[in-house]
This record gives C-alpha cells, structure tokens and sequence, in this order.
C-alpha cells in the first residue's frame, strides 16, 4: 500500500539497503549542545535513518531534537536497543518534538 500524499511505501522498521540520505542543509541547526532537526516535512524513512545518523555524530554533552510529523514508533526501537534515552518535548497538530539524549548528558 501506497502513501496518497507523498507516494511513497510505509516504513516498515528497516533501513533500504544503498539508501543514501537525502540533502539535509537547511533542515539541521545547532544551537550551544542541541543538535535539531525539522523532519516534519519529510518521507519515510528519511527521519529514523537521518536521526540515527545524527546522533552517531553526536559529540559528548550534545543531545538532539527532532521535530516529526508524528510520534516516530519505530525509532523508539532503535532508540531502545542502542541505550538512547528520549521524552517528549511539544506534541500539537502541527507534530511532536523529541529530546533524545545519553543518560550522562547534562540536560
């Protein structure tokens, strides 16, 4: 099955095998320790394989905030099983927006 607004596959919990990330100038900032993201826009998988990258370029005391169009259930799995602790910052109609973070980062 199809997605009718972007015309693409549902994501199924894996990352395409060769799929090379889409240019992500203009959607990441950094901000002091924040690394964040406005994935609100974007196709699966392009946010769980984009965040996942992000955070193995995290330096030690930075933490990420991905903005996504809604909660991002299958990256909480992968979040899970690599010991990333997350909480929800803002959820409205307009998205959700996740604090991810390794437990020894100073919030």
């Amino acid at each position: 099955m199809m997605n009718q607004r972007q015309n693409t596959p549902p994501c199924d919990e894996k990352v395409p095998e060769g799929w090379a990330l889409p240019e992500l100038e203009g959607l990441i900032t950094i901000r002091d320790k924040c690394v964040c993201a406005d994935f609100h826009n974007q196709a699966p998988p392009t946010p769980l394989v984009a965040t996942l990258k992000v955070l193995k370029q995290l330096n030690a005391g930075q933490y990420f905030e991905g903005f996504y169009p809604k909660m991002p259930i299958h990256l909480l799995t992968h979040l899970h099983e690599e010991n990333w602790k997350w909480h929800v910052l803002e959820e409205n109609t307009q998205g959700i927006v996740l604090k991810i973070y390794r437990e020894s980062t100073i919030l």
